[in-house]
């Protein structure tokens, strides 16, 4: 899934296709969707910032573009601290609220170590068709939307967002109908199915400590 990010993040030129959208909302996706994207061209672009910097500030417009809590609480399913689904024998796997505080502070820095620290600059230039947002049909009172792009007129990337009332952001990626969520929470449900949730927040740190270990020794 690394592909996921590498592809949104590496935006180069924004073409879009079919008839403007005049739906208030569908246009305030289409400005974050577009301001997102020319602002990481701008930062990936930028001859004289040093690689380690661009990663930084590239992570600060995944920051305010995506809602890492839903993308947790979506991650982690019937697992969430507010899911209400019985979970039966597994009923010890559920997450504490504070266990998921922590789990989403870690899932956040996981995916950051992930993807923005195996960027590669020098070769940036991707074509990006960027199609008018959808507004789709509201789930619990929560608005939807869907904005959809199709890098270098071959590879398709949706963008599957929420408005809770302040602002829309990003809680799911779908690169070629294969979603980013989805992927993490078939992997997590495999270990919650056998452990409880501090194997996995203790994995979670364990990956994270490698990470930061390799960084110190890489030339």
């Amino acid at each position: 899934m690394k592909k996921i990010l590498f592809l949104m993040l590496l935006g180069c030129h924004l073409v879009f296709l079919g008839t403007p959208a005049f739906s208030d909302d569908a246009a305030d996706v289409d400005t974050l969707i577009k301001t997102s994207m020319n602002d990481v061209l701008a930062i990936a672009k930028h001859p004289d910032t040093p690689d380690e910097q661009k990663r930084k500030e590239l992570w600060q417009v995944v920051l305010r573009t995506f809602d890492f809590e839903k993308i947790t609480e979506f991650t982690l399913g019937q697992f969430s601290y507010n899911a209400t689904s019985n979970l039966g024998e597994y009923a010890d796997r559920r997450f504490s609220k504070e266990q998921q505080a922590e789990f989403r502070e870690l899932f956040t820095k996981h995916l950051g170590n992930n993807y923005l620290d195996r960027l590669d600059f020098k070769n940036v230039d991707v074509d990006i068709q960027l199609k008018p947002a959808e507004i789709l049909e509201p789930k619990k009172g929560i608005k939807r939307a869907q904005a959809g792009t199709m890098i270098n007129s071959k590879t398709p990337i949706d963008y599957m967002l929420l408005n809770e009332g302040k602002a829309w952001k990003v809680y799911d990626i779908k690169v070629e109908g294969r979603s980013l969520v989805s992927a993490f929470r078939n992997e997590y449900k495999t270990i919650l199915l056998k452990d409880k949730p501090v194997v996995l927040i203790r994995m979670l740190k364990d990956k994270i400590a490698e990470h930061e270990a390799a960084k110190k020794i890489k030339p």
